[in-house]
C-alpha cells in the first residue's frame, strides 16, 4: 500500500511524517486523503491563526498503522467510525464538550445514532457513503438489481471493483446471507468459492481490489469507466456521485438488494491531545454549512448537516434530495474495528483466488 501523507503549514509545505511532533503550536489532524479541501484549510488558518499539520491516510487500515503501530501523536481525528470506536474502547478520547462545538445543533440526529453516540459525547458525524453499483445505461446489458446480478450474469467488460479486499468480501458475505463481521472459517470458506466465480465476470485491471484506496489502478479503473468499457462497477457513493454529477443521464445507482456498506467519518479528539481548544475550532469550522457544501463537492460524500445547498448528494437510492438517514439505517451494515480483523485469513483467501477475467470491453 503507498502511503501519501501530507501535511500543511500556512502555505502547504510538505514535509516527512516523522517529523510531526517537530511543530510545536500547530494542531496535529489525522484524517483521510481528499477529506478536506486545501483551500478549506487555507481558509481555516487564515481566519483562526490556528497552522494546520495534517496527516492523511487513504484507508481505516492505514489510519490505525499511524495510531497504533507507528504511534503519531494528534489532536484531533478525522477518520472512520470503526477505528474510532478501537480508541474509545480502549479509553483513549476525550470527552467532547459539545458547547464549544455551536454547530453541533445542525447535525441530524439520525446521523449521531448511527455512529453510536446520539448524544455526541465522543464522536461527531463528518460525513457518510455507502457502498453499491454503479450501472453504465449506454451498454446494453442484464439488469442489475444487486451484487449477484451484476457479478454472475455475463457483462460487457465486466465490473470495475473500485473497493478494498476488505469490501468485496463484505459484498460476497451479504450475498451469502452471512454477516460482514462474521469472519468464520467457515464463511470464508464460502465467500471465497463465489468470489471465485465473480472474478470471472470482474474487470481484469480491478488487481486493485488487493490494495485500497485512490492507487493508481483505482484511478485507471475509473477512466476506463469513463470511457464506457466496462457496464458496472462497484463502488463508494462518494465516488460515484461525482461521475452522475459529471453525465447525468449516463449512470444508473443501484442499491445492492443483498444489503450495502455504511461508511461514516466522525470527528474525535484523542486524551493526549495538547490543542484541544483549537481541535473543537476546527470541528465547528468544518461543521459550518457554507464550509460543509464545499467539503460535499470535492469528495462527493453525504454531509449530515440540516442545512440546504446547491448540490446534494443521492439519498442512497439514486435520486437527488437529502440524505435519507432515519429509514435506511437498518439497510446498512457496518464493519467492526478493522484492526482486529482476522487479517491473515483474509489476505491468505485473497491470494488462493485466481486472476480477475471478464468479457471483451463494448
Amino acid at each position: 500500500m503507498k502511503t501519501r501523507a501530507v501535511f500543511l503549514f500556512a502555505l502547504l509545505f510538505v514535509v516527512s511524517p516523522l517529523r510531526a511532533s517537530d511543530a510545536p503550536g500547530m494542531l496535529r489532524v489525522l484524517a483521510y486523503d481528499r477529506s478536506i479541501p486545501r483551500e478549506v484549510c487555507l481558509d481555516f488558518t487564515n481566519k483562526t491563526g490556528i497552522a494546520l499539520d495534517i496527516t492523511t491516510a487513504i484507508s481505516s487500515s492505514e489510519a490505525a498503522d499511524f495510531l497504533y503501530r507507528k504511534k503519531v501523536p494528534f489532536d484531533l481525528l478525522i477518520v472512520s467510525n470503526d477505528v474510532v470506536q478501537s480508541k474509545l474502547d480502549r479509553e483513549e478520547l476525550l470527552p467532547l464538550d459539545r458547547k464549544k462545538i455551536p454547530s453541533f445543533a445542525k447535525v441530524k440526529s439520525a446521523w449521531c445514532k448511527a455512529a453510536g453516540d446520539p448524544q455526541g459525547n465522543f464522536r461527531v458525524p463528518f460525513d457518510v457513503a455507502a457502498m453499491g453499483l454503479l450501472v453504465d445505461r449506454r451498454v446494453t446489458q442484464a439488469e442489475v438489481r444487486g451484487y449477484m446480478d451484476a457479478f454472475r450474469k455475463p457483462r460487457p467488460g465486466g465490473v470495475a471493483v473500485l473497493v478494498d479486499q476488505r469490501d468485496f468480501l463484505a459484498a460476497a458475505l451479504l450475498s451469502l446471507g452471512a454477516s460482514v463481521n462474521e469472519l468464520s472459517t467457515q464463511n470464508l470458506r464460502a465467500a471465497g468459492v463465489l468470489l471465485q466465480s465473480w472474478l470471472r465476470n470482474t474487470a481484469p485491471a480491478s488487481k486493485g481490489i488487493w490494495t485500497n484506496g485512490h492507487s493508481d489502478t483505482f484511478n485507471d479503473l475509473r477512466a476506463d469507466l469513463v470511457e464506457g468499457r466496462h457496464g458496472a462497477a462497484l463502488l463508494y457513493s462518494g465516488d460515484a456521485i461525482p461521475l452522475m454529477t459529471e453525465f447525468p443521464s449516463r449512470y444508473e445507482w443501484i442499491d445492492p438488494v443483498e444489503g450495502s456498506l455504511k461508511y461514516m467519518t466522525v470527528f474525535a479528539i484523542p486524551k493526549q491531545s495538547a490543542r484541544s481548544e483549537a481541535a473543537y475550532k476546527l470541528m465547528d469550522f468544518l461543521l459550518q454549512p457554507e464550509i460543509a457544501s464545499q467539503i460535499i463537492v470535492a469528495p462527493g460524500f453525504g454531509i449530515p448537516l440540516n442545512a440546504p445547498w446547491s448540490k446534494i448528494p443521492l439519498d442512497f437510492h439514486g435520486n437527488p434530495g437529502e440524505l435519507k438517514a432515519a429509514e435506511l439505517m437498518n439497510f446498512f451494515s457496518v464493519q467492526k474495528d478493522i484492526t482486529r480483523e482476522p487479517r491473515q485469513e483474509v489476505d491468505a483467501l485473497f491470494k488462493s483466488l485466481p486472476a480477475p477475467t471478464a468479457p471483451p470491453a463494448p
